[in-house]
């Protein structure tokens, strides 16, 4: 746990403590208090400690040392969070035309004690998008291909536990389109305009060929 301003999930907590020279004594503590006191003697003095079975929550580890430059004390926190996020909830936006690819949801989640860091998102077992909140709960992806599709969403804490949703949705197939237009014989150089109708803000892919030449 080097980091002091870092979460860890980790119960188990090995600390290096260096000793100057000619110092006789040392003396540890543990406790939620940031100014708390050591009170475990260890002469001669350890130069590292493993401590099991921490708890969740914001703990001091407190080092003293008696030498020949008199007393010193160091503070050091530990914050372990090894529970995963509660109240995890993730449902759809309806959407005006279900053939819209883009998908919305509303995420929700709660965390004790580090607190909600980010959210991933993987459509149909795909790569994995994380997304951190703005405040508005809500997050907008893009889904091509028409069909039923699945959403697992994660919603990770600050330590890196995970809790799992899934949300099955739906994007429909769009109508098809209409072309309209000149249809009589053209020749090389004339001038051919088409009309498309179809779904506002679609994207559309026009080729053209000329007798057995291939498309453009």
């Amino acid at each position: 746990h080097p980091d002091q301003d870092a979460w860890y999930a980790s119960t188990t907590a090995t600390i290096a403590i260096g000793i100057p020279e000619g110092v006789h004594s040392l003396m540890l503590g543990m406790d939620k208090s940031e100014r708390g006191e050591a009170t475990t003697p260890y002469i001669p003095p350890i130069r590292e400690k493993t401590i099991p079975n921490i708890e969740d929550g914001i703990w001091y580890i407190h080092a003293q040392i008696d030498g020949a430059e008199g007393r010193e004390t160091e503070h050091f926190r530990i914050q372990i969070d090894r529970t995963k996020p509660t109240e995890v909830t993730v449902k759809e936006i309806k959407r005006s035309d279900e053939a819209d690819p883009n998908i919305t949801v509303e995420v929700g989640g709660t965390d004790v004690p580090s607190g909600v860091a980010s959210y991933g998102f993987s459509v149909n077992g795909g790569p994995e998008e994380r997304w951190r909140d703005d405040g508005s709960h809500q997050h907008t992806f893009r889904v091509n291909v028409p069909g039923d599709h699945r959403l697992l969403m994660t919603v990770y804490d600050r330590a890196g536990n995970g809790t799992v949703r899934d949300l099955p949705f739906s994007v429909g197939y769009m109508d098809a389109l209409t072309l309209t237009g000149e249809k009589s014989d053209l020749e090389e150089g004339d001038r051919l305009i088409v009309n498309i109708l179809g779904k506002a803000n679609a994207k559309v892919e026009i080729s053209t060929m000329l007798g057995d030449e291939p498309p453009v």
